[in-house]
């Protein structure tokens, strides 16, 4: 997987994305397809961490980072969303920093225990 991430920051990620982006175009819910997709992004905003405050790498990250929100955003806020699926999309809301997204899912999440 290293491989994988090294040569994405190095030559962009075009050939992930491209794949990314036509098995989510025929069907955005698959949730395979989506955890892999996440994570693949998740892992390459933040492959190149530096502590020294070394900004030379903001650029590739931010991109990253705006994939990221892209395919977190991409799923609807459906009414018909279980408790899990309600989580996961608040953690996925968090880790792209959209709190106004989680919140919302928060309530839904509320009203949905209620409701039980």
């Amino acid at each position: 997987m290293n491989e994988v991430l090294e040569d994405a920051w190095e030559f962009g990620d075009q050939t992930i994305y491209g794949a990314v982006e036509n098995v989510l175009s025929r069907d955005p819910e698959d949730l395979a397809t989506r955890f892999v997709s996440l994570n693949v992004y998740w892992r390459l905003m933040t492959f190149r961490d530096t502590e020294d405050g070394d900004e030379s790498h903001e650029p590739e990250r931010k991109a990253f980072s705006d994939r990221l929100a892209f395919l977190v955003r991409l799923r609807d806020a459906s009414p018909d969303l279980g408790l899990v699926d309600i989580r996961w999309e608040i953690v996925n809301a968090c880790a792209i920093r959209d709190f106004e997204r989680a919140t919302g899912r928060q309530t839904r999440e509320t009203s949905t225990l209620e409701a039980i």
